[in-house]
């Protein structure tokens, strides 16, 4: 068995794949697989290439070798277990624990935790590996796991990855942090996702240097430029601007207090929470409504008469959108109706009795219905008055978003949004002064009270390297209400936080509310406007987070 698996070492041995710009996985490494695949150069009808040696699955000559050489490939690479796992063990020491790249060709940088075949599982590090022996009853999941990367590959992404026989499991890089001793290292993905070893790239030719093991070990606080932007850490200034003034083991940093004072909306949350709408199960509102569940059904989502939309549209159950306010989608996929929603309909009622009662007709057909089925007389002039009144109906506070979204009412966010320019409208104080504004309560919540008194003082302080939120960070600040934290976990509505990062579509270090959260991640409107930022409803400016990028708050 020794010689055997000697014999396919030096066979198949295994060398690093280094790619350079445009160039796919199967291209990369075609100087390192000769002796793997005792491959050919083959020419097809897109022009010559190379065949990575684990890549590989045709064993016919195209006619066309212009090197004169047949064109046999030697399957046992691919095929063979004894062959495979040699190789897994190879690529113990070659990849695991170590960094690749994934999401060809966009170089995505991942971190290998596992190496799988059909028969073993390599985890641990390439110094102290853990294999796991897979039994016979786990054969079927390996076949489906391989069925369907192939298919995911050739459906999707257009490339024929060929027979599959090893597979990486790898953490996604989504950002670096910095430590105590000033320097950064890479932050990974918690859950791992499963590629195959046939669209890996093992390294690069021109990797980016900011990201390079080497880079990242070296950085650290004594190499932050004087004049660089920085959020302080500390308890006493927490969320604050600064200024490095000074480079060193110690930083020195200018630091403008102003910007830690933040308005209170606290009264204003408090009344949303205790003025919330409530939503009514589909079988309630009908039976308020006096309508069967199917007529309420169709009418609240899209429907569609001689390709004209006369339905309400306040819920997509194929694309898992609702509209925000009046519709809710609960994890059973039961639909709920606001008060807004039920009177919206209890209107459209009023208005166009004759289309609720033909639309209450057990027979009328479910799809390609004509105004002549819900009409007797002129009923194209009936279709044109509904589409009208429908199109009078304002939706700039109906915006839809996807389900599972929670997030501020509108008439709550016009409130937050003048209390803040209420608060930035002051003039600065040299030395705290007495309010003298009445503070709003909760009940009845004013947009001109502002909470605090703007103070405009700048100190100079010397501070720890990690005590400071850097641009090229990617970590998480709150600034209200419950104090600083790190927490991977999302704010709370309401809540003011300031973003961190220095290539995103916000400035570095801008000030916003959390309105909204969900599936897709949080909806913030900042105190400012900037080019990147999206409406809610035709009225505010706001930036989206995704959920992958919470730590950039």
């Amino acid at each position: 068995m020794k010689d055997r698996e000697h014999q396919l070492v030096t066979e198949y041995a295994l060398e690093p794949n280094v790619v350079t710009p445009g160039a796919s996985p199967a291209a990369a490494s075609a100087s390192s697989s000769s002796s793997a695949t005792k491959h050919t150069k083959h020419n097809n009808r897109h022009g010559r290439r190379h065949r990575n040696e684990l890549d590989d699955d045709e064993n016919v000559d195209d006619g066309d070798d212009h090197d004169g050489e047949a064109g046999h490939i030697d399957t046992r690479a691919l095929t063979d277990p004894g062959v495979v796992r040699v190789r897994a063990r190879q690529l113990v020491d070659l990849v695991l624990q170590k960094r690749v790249y994934i999401d060809w060709p966009y170089h995505h940088e991942a971190l290998v935790e596992a190496i799988l075949t059909q028969s073993c599982e390599y985890t641990g590090s390439a110094s102290e590996p853990r294999a796991l022996e897979l039994s016979a009853g786990d054969l079927p999941r390996w076949r489906k796991l391989v069925t369907d990367l192939e298919s995911q590959y050739r459906i999707k992404k257009a490339l024929d990855m060929g027979p599959i026989s090893i597979v990486l499991r790898v953490r996604r890089m989504i950002g670096v942090k910095r430590l105590r001793d000033g320097s950064v290292e890479p932050v990974y993905q918690a859950v791992g996702e499963l590629y195959p070893f046939n669209a890996v790239v093992l390294s690069l030719a021109n990797a980016d240097p900011r990201y390079s093991p080497a880079t990242l070990a070296g950085s650290s606080g004594s190499s932050l430029p004087v004049g660089s932007t920085v959020v302080i850490k500390i308890k006493q200034f927490y969320g604050c601007l600064g200024i490095i003034t000074r480079s060193g083991q110690k930083l020195k940093v200018q630091i403008d207090t102003a910007t830690q004072l933040q308005p209170d909306l606290s009264d204003i949350i408090s009344a949303h929470y205790a003025t919330a709408e409530q939503y009514f199960p589909m079988h309630v509102v009908a039976g308020r409504l006096h309508l069967a569940p199917r007529v309420l059904a169709r009418i609240t989502a899209s429907f569609r008469v001689n390709n004209r939309d006369i339905g309400l549209k306040l819920k997509f159950s194929k694309t898992d959108k609702q509209v925000l306010g009046y519709t809710q989608r609960l994890e059973n996929a039961k639909w709920t109706f606001s008060e807004k929603a039920i009177e919206l309909v209890r209107q459209y009622m009023l208005a166009f009795p004759d289309l609720f009662q033909a639309i209450s007709n057990p027979r009328l057909p479910d799809d390609d219905i004509k105004a002549a089925d819900l009409f007797r007389e002129k009923p194209e002039a009936r279709l044109h008055e509904i589409t009208d009144w429908l199109a009078r109906i304002n939706r700039s506070d109906m915006p839809l978003v996807p389900c599972g979204t929670v997030a501020l009412s509108a008439a709550t966010i016009d409130l937050i949004t003048q209390r803040v320019a209420n608060f930035y409208a002051q003039p600065p104080r040299t030395a705290p002064a007495a309010a003298t504004a009445t503070t709003a309560t909760a009940a009845s919540p004013s947009a001109a009270a502002p909470a605090v008194v703007n103070v405009a003082k700048k100190v100079s302080r010397l501070i720890d390297p990690d005590q400071v939120f850097m641009p090229v960070t990617n970590e998480f600040v709150q600034l209200s209400p419950s104090g600083p934290t790190e927490q991977q976990h999302p704010v709370s509505l309401g809540d003011r936080v300031r973003y961190l990062r220095s290539e995103g579509p916000a400035p570095f270090g801008s000030i916003g509310t959390v309105i909204g959260s969900g599936p897709t991640g949080l909806m913030i409107v900042f105190d400012t406007q900037f080019v990147s930022g999206t409406t809610l409803g035709g009225r505010y400016v706001l930036l989206s987070i995704q959920p992958d990028e919470w730590r950039s708050i």
